[in-house]
């Protein structure tokens, strides 16, 4: 595919899924809503793996390669970084503001969880890691 072609699928997709309520909301809309997302991600990673014309390769990116060591850790603590983060708005009495909630409590939860994921990571899944490609074959 050429560049152009891949960057106005893309564009398509995104489009559609910021915009799909916008379109309809009939029960045939329902299904194939589902079925168009479910063809965007399949493309998407296909896209990534195997176009050799791709306009961006998230592979190439250090800073989503660094994370992505840590994205399982995200998984599985992030409701522990919300939850922390909600707690400490409420202790500091922004938790009933617009600001507070979209603003300082987004950003606490993910520094929080993202901070959470690294220590889980270097402390933790590392070492499981590292036995898996001793005792797997």
């Amino acid at each position: 595919m050429k560049k152009s072609t891949i960057v106005l699928i893309y564009l398509l997709g995104i489009g559609f899924f910021f915009l799909r309520k916008e379109i309809s909301n009939t029960d045939f809309f329902l299904a194939a809503e589902r079925l168009i997302i479910s063809f965007f991600f399949a493309f998407t990673i296909a896209e990534q793996n195997y176009a050799h014309r791709s306009p961006f390769k998230m592979g190439q990116n250090k800073l989503f390669t660094f994370w992505g060591k840590y994205t399982y850790g995200l998984y599985c603590l992030h409701f522990i970084g919300i939850t922390t983060a909600k707690q400490i708005c409420k202790l500091i009495g922004v938790d009933d503001t617009l600001i507070g909630v979209m603003v300082w409590q987004t950003l606490l939860s993910l520094a929080i969880s993202m901070l959470l994921s690294f220590i889980s990571y270097e402390y933790y899944e590392k070492y499981f890691l590292k036995l898996k490609g001793k005792y797997a074959s």
